[in-house]
């Protein structure tokens, strides 16, 4: 592709890389405010003047403040995504494995992760938590459908129990709770997976 063509060419990235930027500092400003004000106390309004943006650009990222919370959620989930896409090629347990503890390292480093969490229990609109657990149980369903299990093992019922154990470790976490989060997100797996792998022989 010569030079010309690629300057004629839409900067999608570029465009998508700033508003991402935008995106991001938005979030960062809410969880600011939430931590200092308190969640009902900040307003989009606030938000926005924290965010050096318009108060039409943050409802147009978050048409209500629940949506802030859930961004952070679904960001959770992402990284667990790109996780399972980069070892697609490796066993099926294990790409698991890596994928939650990913994301629960993402969780940790996070500086209002611990927040985020507990106002998601208090605040979080259940329709949309429902949605992204909905798609947290499809990613694992795709994986565990194409590992090998213990025989008998009724892979969509170890998906819930792998679903609803993660997101217990996480809630007790958020609430200041045992171990570091990847510490109980391993040994939650390690739990899970004894009882659904075949056992070893010789």
């Amino acid at each position: 592709m010569s030079a010309l063509m690629a300057e004629a060419e839409p900067p999608t990235g570029l465009r998508e890389r700033k508003k991402k930027e935008t995106r991001g500092r938005i979030v960062l400003a809410a969880f600011e405010l939430f931590q200092t004000r308190g969640y009902d106390e900040a307003t989009l309004s606030q938000i926005a003047d924290r965010a050096q943006v318009a108060v039409r650009t943050v409802s147009n990222y978050f048409p209500q403040k629940v949506d802030l919370l859930v961004a952070y959620r679904e960001d959770m989930l992402s990284v667990f995504e790109d996780s399972l896409r980069r070892t697609r090629n490796q066993d099926p347990l294990r790409r698991i494995r890596s994928a939650l503890v990913s994301s629960a390292r993402e969780n940790q480093r996070h500086p209002n992760g611990r927040l985020a969490q507990r106002l998601l229990a208090r605040h979080g609109s259940y329709r949309a938590l429902a949605r992204i657990q909905e798609r947290f149980r499809t990613d694992l369903n795709d994986v565990v459908a194409t590992a090998d299990l213990r025989e008998g093992v009724d892979r969509p019922l170890a998906v819930l129990v792998l679903a609803a154990s993660h997101l217990a470790v996480i809630q007790r976490w958020a609430g200041g709770e045992g171990p570091s989060l990847t510490t109980s997100v391993e040994r939650m797996f390690d739990l899970w997976v004894h009882g659904v792998a075949p056992p070893v022989v010789g």
